[in-house]
This record gives C-alpha cells, structure tokens and sequence, in this order.
C-alpha cells in the first residue's frame, strides 16, 4: 500500500495512482463518513419483486406492487427498505469509515462530542419512540431561553448515510450555535436543535447497507407509509407539543442523504401537515439533489410522477466537486445516478415546483464559487465529507451563520 488519503480527518490507505478508482472501489477502499454514493451497482443488492420493474406495462392484472413488482410507477419503491436484524444482518454495511454486519435496525446515537478538535458538548441519552415496532432516537438540545413566553426556533439535523445523528457534534458547529444564535430576529438567541437517527437498511441504488433514511418508497401523504417520515412527524410534533417551539420557524438542515431526504420531507410537509398541524418552513441542503429520481437508471418506474408543488425556500449548499454532482457535466463525468446533479435540481425547484431557491457553491478553500470541470472521485468523495463549517476542510470560513441566516429569513407566512 502507498501513500494516504485523508478523508474526513480519517487517514485511510491507498494504492500508488489510486486517485482513479474503480467501480467497486476496490483499487481504493475509501469510506467517507457521511458518503451517499458509493459507485452505481457495486456492494449493495436488489431486494423486493424484481430488479428491473417499471411502470404498469404488462406482465399481468391488477396494481404494479399487487403484482410482485418492485415500484408501482407512480410514488416509487412499493415497500419500505429491509432493514437489519439479528435474523437477517446486512453484511458488508458502510459504518463511518468502517466496513463491518449490522445486526440491528437501528444504532442508538451517542448524544456527544467524541472527536478531538471539536467543543465538547454532552446532551445526555438520546430521546427515544417507536415507530412500527423499531425503537427511534433523536439527540435533542433545548436552549435556556426556550420557553413557553419565548419559543425558539426548531432546526432538526438529518446525516447522511453510515452516519449517526451524533455527526451533529462531530462534524458540524450547529451545536455550538443553538445557544445564542437568534434564530428568530427577534433579539433572543437559542434555538432547539434535534438530530434525528435513520434506521440500519438496504438501499436499492446499488450502495452499501447504511444507517440512513429511506428516500425511495415516497409515501408521504395519506396514509403515510415511510417509516422514516412517520418517525420524524412524531419528532416534530412531540416537541412543539412542549410548548418552546414556534411552530412557524420548523427548519430542516441535511447532509447528503439526509438532504435529499430532508428536501423530499420539507416538499410533502410544506403541503400537507404532520397529524399534529406542523408545516415545513425552510430546508437547507447540503450536497443533496432531486430526490424525487428514481434509485437507477434501470429503475425508471421507481421515479416520483407527480412531485409535490409547493412554495418551499431551500438553500441548497454543494462543494464544487462532489459525489453529488454540482452540474450535469460532472454527474456524467462520475456516472451518477438519477438526480445527482444539483444545478439541474435548483431550475427545478424554482420552475416545476415553485420553491424560493439559494444555490451556492463552495470550493476546497471555503470560499464561494463555481463547479469544477477537472473533478475525479478521490476529490469528490474527499470534499463530499468536509461540512461547510470551515473546520474539516480547514479553511476557517464558515458558511454556517449563512445557512442559518436563510432559514431565519423564511418562516411560515
């Protein structure tokens, strides 16, 4: 082995002339933490009633999912991801930078700093539900000034995938804020921070079993049958029920496949409530697209037909070279999956969709700027996993009093 490549702060090996990799990462088994592509096609494996189903086009009568397929060509996937269990573990799953079994179908948080070169914050046991028989957790922070004369403002935090909700304290400054940024404008500082934990699951677009939240069976509305918006309505819910939170200023703040997530969340509660009356006010997006594509190419029947419309403001905040692709030049340059190509997602959001759009890129310095044409996956995954804080890419520019600014720029109406 030769020299090492830094990801995340983490030195993991690398062959000599490793920066190209192969297609199953096995010239250069790099990690990332919070890594939502992997490559197309490589670790993970098709699960459900066939790996290549679309629309209602033949083979058979009735409903696409009555009849065993995969999609139903109309929301997407027609079932939940398999999660992980002691009855059937999920081998070979991304956790961290490790590749090990996971043999629960969810991995308690630990609601505190554990990394060196980070403020030390403990917030105690996480906040635990359930939903559908599996155990939910949350780390949540209630500031001081949260009260019921004065309630603040509720950001909650989604990682992305083979990460963990204490990725809130390790690889973010959000912590750090939530105390006396004010959030609201209206001279009090504090706001309440809860970062949500996804389920241990398979993922249909070839990646590696994750921790993560299930962006592909998109049944949002109704009779809601996403486990993982279920769980986060009940969140959200619970904590404006306590009376501290200002049910006008609900903000979302993801991560890769949290921001996908998070987006796709934000679009369907903007329009319809949680079953407590709670709207969406505002999403900020990092390195996240359109999670409305269907998993791969092959899976055309798995895209959302009719996306929600609704007048959501999202920031949407992306390294000039990532595994998320800034442009669609650089996704057809990685080869991609669908909807990883944010530029296009942007013109979408403010046309189809009718959402208040920010689009900015950031470059390996921290500063502001434009896609980069000469990106190749070792730097993509690199920059990928570096939060926009200004800490893990080094750069001390921190774009998060921006991120948060937007988001205090845009309550319910």
């Amino acid at each position: 082995m030769g020299r090492p490549l830094s990801v995340a702060e983490v030195s993991v090996p690398c062959p000599e002339g490793g920066a190209e990799m192969n297609s199953c990462l096995s010239a250069c088994r790099v990690m990332p933490l919070l890594l939502l592509l992997l490559v197309p096609g490589c670790s993970g494996r098709r699960w459900g009633g066939g790996g290549d189903a679309g629309p209602a086009d033949g083979g058979g009568e009735g409903e696409p999912c009555a009849r065993g397929e995969l999609c139903d060509g109309e929301t997407g996937l027609c079932e939940g991801a398999p999660l992980c269990s002691a009855d059937d573990p999920c081998e070979d799953a991304l956790v961290g930078l490790e590749r090990r079994t996971l043999a629960e179908p969810l991995t308690l948080p630990t609601c505190r700093t554990t990394r060196e070169g980070r403020p030390l914050f403990d917030d105690g046991p996480p906040r635990t539900w359930v939903t559908d028989g599996v155990t939910r957790a949350a780390c949540v922070y209630v500031p001081a000034t949260a009260t019921a004369a004065t309630p603040r403002p509720l950001v909650v935090y989604l990682h992305g995938a083979g990460g963990s909700a204490s990725a809130v304290y390790d690889t973010t400054s959000l912590r750090a804020k939530a105390p006396g940024f004010d959030l609201s404008g209206d001279g009090v500082g504090g706001f309440v921070l809860a970062a949500h934990q996804g389920r241990n699951q398979r993922n249909e677009n070839g990646n590696p079993p994750a921790s993560r939240h299930d962006l592909y069976h998109r049944a949002f509305e109704g009779e809601v049958d996403n486990a993982d918006a279920r769980s986060l309505d009940t969140l959200v819910d619970d904590l404006v029920a306590t009376g501290m939170v200002d049910p006008a200023r609900i903000y979302l703040a993801g991560w890769s496949n949290g921001a996908f997530f998070a987006q796709a969340y934000a679009l369907f509660r903007r329009r319809t409530p949680t079953p407590g009356g709670n709207r969406v006010a505002a999403v900020v997006a990092f390195d996240g697209a359109d999670p409305f594509q269907a998993p791969t190419a092959e899976l055309s029947g798995c895209a959302l037909a009719s996306p929600p419309v609704a007048p959501l403001p999202v920031m949407l905040i992306h390294r000039a070279c990532s595994v998320v692709g800034c442009d669609a030049a650089q996704a057809q340059a990685l080869d991609l999956p669908p909807g990883f190509d944010v530029t296009a997602w942007a013109a979408r959001l403010r046309g189809e969709l009718g959402g208040t759009v920010v689009d900015r890129v950031v470059e390996r310095d921290g500063t502001v700027g434009a896609c980069d044409r000469f990106c190749i996956k070792a730097g993509a995954m690199l920059q990928h996993v570096q939060w926009p804080d200004g800490v893990a890419d080094r750069s001390g520019v921190d774009h998060e009093p921006d991120m948060l600014g937007f988001l205090r720029g845009h309550p319910l109406p």
